[in-house]
């Protein structure tokens, strides 16, 4: 990567290469990297910086080797319900009727052609939305899957902390803990991020959640110019002038 960057940029200019989910936290801790980050959309991945530099992740293996708490994740469970539902192997749920007007199908069986003719992740992972109603409505089977997948993204968040020590040895030290993702996002009616942060709470007292109103793009600018002030030793004060 180093390499080809080199050949668009002049020589003069210094790189930083960095993981994409330090664009994630950086939006939310206004280019800092200290504190973890949760990005959980078609994907998920918690990520998170030490103080002393130590990075550690956890999740992010991609579908194929179990990302729990994605929106792939909820969909793929939600299709498999419909599936066992129709079958007699499970519950009957409203998923049945909500995905299928949701796909334009009209039988159960018509979901197998669907999820086999284009092999894309965001496609399946776009039915979150319609879990989420199901869920809002009452449905059990739709609600369990949400709440599993919250517990999921919770075990990442504290696998990363822990390995860290964000929270310090007693587990009460106050760190960021920034979250992005349209999983995370209120969809009809129903909040999965307000559900994760509840759960956060017991286990770390002293979290700080943030859910960032700019995107990653952002964060990566801000992380640039923080790495541009350090690599300089220089720094902006409140009004954003240069000191040195």
């Amino acid at each position: 990567m180093p390499g080809c960057l080199w050949e668009i940029f002049p020589s003069d200019v210094e790189l930083f290469v960095q993981n994409d989910s330090a664009a994630a936290l950086a939006c939310g801790t206004l280019g800092r990297l200290y504190g973890c980050v949760l990005i959980a959309g078609t994907g998920t991945i918690a990520y998170g910086f030490a103080e002393d530099g130590r990075e550690a992740w956890a999740a992010g293996a991609g579908p194929v080797l179990g990302d729990q708490g994605s929106g792939y994740a909820i969909a793929q469970q939600a299709l498999t319900a419909v599936m066992r539902a129709r079958d007699g192997r499970g519950p009957s749920t409203t998923l049945t009727t909500a995905i299928l007007d949701r796909l334009h199908l009209s039988l159960p069986d018509e979901i197998i052609g669907w999820a086999y003719a284009d092999s894309s992740w965001a496609r399946i992972a776009a039915l979150v939305p319609t879990v989420k109603a199901c869920a809002a409505a009452g449905d059990i089977v739709a609600g369990k899957i949400l709440s599993s997948a919250v517990e999921e993204l919770v075990c990442s968040i504290k696998a990363v902390v822990k390995r860290l020590t964000l929270a310090g040895e007693d587990e009460m030290k106050p760190f960021t803990l920034v979250m992005v993702g349209g999983v995370l996002e209120t969809d009809e009616g129903w909040d999965l991020g307000k559900q994760l942060i509840q759960y956060i709470y017991k286990l770390f007292p002293g979290v700080h959640p943030i859910q960032p109103k700019v995107e990653p793009a952002v964060g990566a600018a801000m992380l640039a110019w923080t790495l541009y002030f350090k690599a300089s030793g220089r720094h902006a004060d409140c009004n954003g002038k240069l000191r040195t």
